[in-house]
């Protein structure tokens, strides 16, 4: 757990929003009865407003047919509802939360034999236009103690310095790129037909973007221009709250790269690479298999057509691979990197070193058609943890010896407002299964609760403070969850405003939500779920496929509305108060 304090009023930088978040909600009229045998509305409502639901089945004999029924205890009543069926099909609730959730049925995800992945996923809003955005996944926390903020002015180069970039400009696109922690993305927003030659657009905006990832010049005076601009950047971001949001993260993540490699980098490195070392860096990182595409739009023709023009435009790339004069090199490298490989370099060694020794031509061809054979496993793969850094999670005992987390101070001249910050980091939990489902049902239901309450606190008088906010969320730059209450005031109430915070989220720890607040914002969740449900495919191609790119970077499986919004109610209808404040006490803790 880590607490950090100061006069601003700014907050931690979390990955950005995704318009209304497509976690998860949904369901059928019950968890056991079969939708097909159109259950009575009155089953359906009563599932909905249960706080507690225990649900199985009541055989009337041996024979077909069935009764299936649900019990919902409401208050001091119990309502019971029943349908006929014709065969058994029962499942009990463990059962139910142990299935796998229903991937979104537009979604596809591909790799080509050179390993290069590719998202495609149709969606009509705004109409007639698509967007590609292609993910290299390097970002600042993979540079070099010498090399903070190589990524991001090898991003200026590769995209400002490419000729096909350059075309699409008067076609109706715009494009643009950018540096964080864990990837560097190069994004192009466009109209399905070029507004200049009529021509079409999705074909024009692939080669453009495999020319700015895997075909860079580096030239001098672009290398220049770039430097030049990279630095004027770092100067326009020396703003207070940029100041406060790295001292945040170098508290919260001491113990690795994310709290110093910020995507910036410093200047006084940024003002010495020379083009060597820029390229050296592009070799190492942009291959096809460490990239990944994504389309999402109102795409002009059918996926499979979509699919063959990503193979005819990226599969022409070769595969990234070891060269043989990095065999010696490649034993001390951080096995993430390149994946399995690494296991043959031993044996190529051998061999070259069994080469060197023996006289015989036999041998030597031998020797060399075996490290041949050796060199074709030596192709590089993307790491396997994004981003490659350890964390120390916050739960669990201290080591011994091990001191709690010190407090942290911040003060500058330039903060007018007083703010304290708890962390508290925890793995990433994908979510997969309905169980998980469930968990973030009841994770929703822990944060609209403290919030109200928080609401209710400001609207009742003269409040003390400014926010006190309570957010439990996962970061896929960051490569963790991150549970954070943030406390603001002006600064002469700063003791009264930490007093409110402390109480608001002691009281909700120690007693937990009443009967009154589970069940009302239990209707609330799942009534904005079925509202989303009935905005399918009208949410924005740009937040839909930033949506699918944090939800994959953190290993969720990416859910249709309508699926989510029915799998929402049947974990919905599983979730007693009991069982939601036992959740309270220990995600409180903290």
């Amino acid at each position: 757990v880590r607490v950090a304090a100061s006069h601003a009023p700014t907050t931690l930088r979390r990955p950005p929003q995704m318009a209304p978040r497509r976690a998860p909600l949904s369901v059928a009229a019950s968890a056991f009865a079969p939708p097909r045998l159109g259950v009575s509305k009155n089953l359906a409502l009563s599932s909905r407003r249960a706080p507690s639901v225990a649900s199985g089945q009541l055989r009337r004999s041996q024979r077909t047919p069935m009764i299936h029924a649900t019990v919902h205890r409401r208050g001091s009543h119990i309502i019971v509802c029943a349908a006929m069926a014709d065969v058994q099909d029962a499942m009990d609730v463990r059962e139910m939360l142990k299935m796998d959730v229903k991937k979104d049925k537009g979604l596809v995800v591909g790799q080509l034999d050179n390993g290069f992945r590719y998202v495609v996923l149709p969606n009509k809003l705004p109409p007639t236009r698509f967007e590609a955005h292609l993910e290299v996944h390097v970002g600042s926390v993979d540079e070099g103690v010498d090399e903070q903020g190589i990524a991001h002015l090898v991003e200026h180069v590769t995209f400002l310095g490419s000729k096909k970039r350059e075309n699409l400009l008067g076609s109706g696109a715009r494009a643009n790129a950018y540096t964080d922690f864990h990837h560097t993305v190069f994004h192009v927003h466009a109209p399905v037909t070029n507004n200049m030659s009529g021509g079409k657009m999705l074909p024009q905006v692939l080669e453009a973007l495999e020319d700015i990832a895997f075909r860079p010049e580096f030239q001098l005076n672009r290398i220049e221009k770039e430097r030049k601009a990279v630095l004027a950047e770092a100067q326009m971001m020396n703003t207070i709250e940029y100041r406060v949001d790295c001292q945040l993260l170098q508290y919260l993540h001491e113990e690795n790269n994310l709290g110093c490699r910020f995507p910036i980098g410093k200047t006084d490195q940024v003002k010495t690479w020379p083009a060597p070392a820029l390229r050296k860096f592009w070799e190492k990182w942009y291959y096809p298999a460490n990239v990944t595409l994504y389309v999402v739009g109102d795409l002009d023709r059918s996926v499979d057509d979509v699919k063959a023009l990503i193979e005819k435009t990226f599969g022409k790339l070769k595969p990234g691979r070891i060269s043989a004069d990095d065999i010696k090199r490649l034993q001390s490298l951080d096995p993430r990197e390149y994946g399995p490989a690494p296991a043959a370099v031993p044996a190529l060694g051998a061999g070259a070193a069994s080469a060197q020794s023996s006289p015989s031509d036999a041998a030597a061809s031998s020797v060399s058609g075996q490290a041949a054979a050796l060199h074709d496993l030596l192709i590089k793969t993307r790491h396997s943890v994004r981003p490659p850094v350890d964390h120390k999670f916050g739960y669990g005992p201290l080591a011994p010896g091990e001191k709690p987390a010190e407090v942290k101070l911040f003060r500058h001249p330039l903060l007018h407002h007083y703010m304290l910050s708890i962390f508290c980091k925890l793995p990433i939990k994908p979510m997969t299964t309905m169980d998980h489902l469930r968990q973030s049902f009841m994770m929703r239901t822990l944060l609209s609760v403290f919030r109200f309450r928080l609401h209710g606190r400001y609207m009742s008088g003269e409040p003390q403070f400014i926010t006190v906010d309570l957010d439990i969320s996962d970061s896929g730059r960051e490569g963790c969850a991150v549970s954070t209450l943030t406390i603001t005031a002006e600064p002469r109430d700063w003791a009264a405003a930490t007093t409110v915070g402390v109480q608001e989220i002691r009281r909700l720890q120690r007693h937990g939500l009443t009967a009154g607040e589970f069940e009302r914002y239990r209707e609330a969740i799942l009534r904005d779920s079925s509202q989303l449900a009935e905005q399918a495919n009208k949410i924005p191609s740009f937040d839909t496929l930033n949506f699918v790119m944090e939800s994959l970077a953190c290993g969720h499986t990416v859910m249709g509305h309508r699926d989510a919004h029915e799998a929402m109610m049947q974990v919905a209808a599983t979730i007693t108060l009991d069982e939601m404040n036992s959740l309270v006490r220990s995600m409180l803790t903290f």
